[in-house]
C-alpha cells in the first residue's frame, strides 16, 4: 500500500527573481519556478527525488511537522506564502544479485528475481556498479509494457537454491519507477525496441534522436544555428533590383 505524506513548504519571491520554494522538514530540498503553480509542481518532484536519495542511503524519512511549527521560525519571516505538498512515498526494494566468474573471463552478475537481467564487468565492483542501472532499465521496460515488476525474494531463498551457480551474493537498493515519469522521458525508438525485448545486458540510455521532432537537445539547436549563421557570412549576397 502506497504511503501519502504532506510536507509544508514556504514560497519566497524577491522583486527581481522567480519564485523559490523551501521544504523546512527536508534540509537542502529547494526548487524554483516561474509562477506559484509551477513552483508547487516542481516541489513535488524535488521532494520525491530527495526522499529517494534518503531511502537509497538507508536513512530514516523525516516526519513532516505542522505549518504553525515552522511559521514561528524567524528564518521564514520574509515568506510570501505557506502551502502543503502531498506526495507518494517512493518505494524502495532490495534485489539480491549473484556475481560469478568462469575461468579468467569477465565477471557476470545476474538478478534471480528478474529473469534476463544480466550485467558483465571487468571486476566484481564494476559489475555491481552497473547493476543498479540495469535493474532500472529492466523495470522501465516492464512498466512501459504494462507488466508488473516481480518483487524480490529474501536472500536466503536464493542461497538455498541448489540450481544457482556458485558465486558472491549481494543486494542492490532500487527505487521503483513511476509510469508517468517514463512516458515523459520516453527513450528513442531503438532503445524502446531493445527494452521491449527485455534486453538489459547493456546500460542503454535514453538519448533523443535529431530526426524526432521536439526531441532535439538544446546543444543541437545551438550548433545548428551557429552553422547556419557561419554559412550566411561566407555566402555572397546579391541585392535584388527591379
Amino acid at each position: 500500500m502506497k504511503t501519502l505524506m504532506q510536507y509544508p513548504v514556504v514560497i519566497f519571491k524577491d522583486p527581481d527573481s522567480i519564485y523559490g520554494i523551501v521544504v523546512p522538514d527536508l534540509p537542502g530540498c529547494i526548487t524554483a519556478g516561474n509562477t506559484v503553480e509551477h513552483v508547487l509542481t516542481q516541489a513535488v518532484e524535488a521532494i520525491k527525488c530527495h526522499l529517494s536519495g534518503i531511502l537509497t542511503d538507508g536513512e530514516p524519512i523525516p516526519e513532516p511537522k505542522d505549518i504553525a511549527y515552522h511559521q514561528n521560525d524567524p528564518e521564514y519571516a520574509d515568506a510570501l506564502q505557506w502551502d502543503t505538498v502531498t506526495i507518494t512515498l517512493p518505494e524502495l526494494r532490495h534485489y539480491p544479485v549473484l556475481i560469478s566468474r568462469k575461468r579468467r573471463k569477465h565477471y557476470r552478475l545476474i538478478v534471480p528475481d528478474l529473469p534476463g537481467c544480466v550485467v558483465r564487468g571487468k571486476t566484481a565492483r564494476n559489475a555491481l556498479a552497473k547493476a543498479g542501472l540495469a535493474i532500472e532499465r529492466y523495470m522501465e521496460a516492464r512498466v512501459l509494457k504494462d507488466e508488473t515488476i516481480p518483487e524480490p525474494k529474501p536472500l536466503a531463498h536464493h542461497r538455498d537454491n541448489p540450481a544457482q551457480p556458485a558465486g558472491q551474493w549481494d543486494s542492490v537498493p532500487i527505487i521503483v519507477p513511476e509510469i508517468k515519469h517514463l512516458l515523459i522521458a520516453r527513450p528513442g525508438r531503438i532503445s524502446r525496441f531493445f527494452r521491449g525485448l527485455g534486453f538489459t545486458r547493456f546500460p542503454w540510455e535514453a538519448r533523443p534522436h535529431p530526426w524526432i521532432r521536439g526531441a532535439r537537445p538544446p546543444e543541437w539547436q545551438e550548433d545548428n544555428t551557429q552553422t547556419k549563421a557561419a554559412a550566411l557570412k561566407t555566402t555572397p549576397q546579391f541585392a535584388q533590383t527591379d
